[in-house]
């Protein structure tokens, strides 16, 4: 039991700030493309459609890297602690 409650704190911490580093990546995508509509004008006259869409699609490459980290990590735990529970 003790191995079962230490694991589970741990992931607990692990994931919630896994959590919060997909929230404030997806903020900044968020922010990035905002930016971008907000100003289209001058990303028009300077070209830049290119580079605005190359940035926002950089920050949701991060968030979604992220994001599959939490995901193992969910499923690592559940399939432990399913493990653990069949054969305890």
């Amino acid at each position: 039991v003790p191995i079962v409650a230490v694991s589970a704190v741990r992931y607990g911490k692990f994931v919630k700030s896994v959590s919060k580093k997909v929230q404030d990546a997806l903020a900044e995508a968020t922010s990035t493309a905002e930016e971008s509509i907000s100003n289209v004008r001058t990303v028009r006259s300077f070209c830049g459609e290119d580079v605005a869409r190359e940035k926002y699609k950089d920050k949701l490459d991060d968030s979604y890297e992220l994001a599959k980290k939490r995901s193992w990590a969910y499923g690592s735990f559940a399939g432990g602690m399913y493990s653990v529970a069949k054969f305890a």
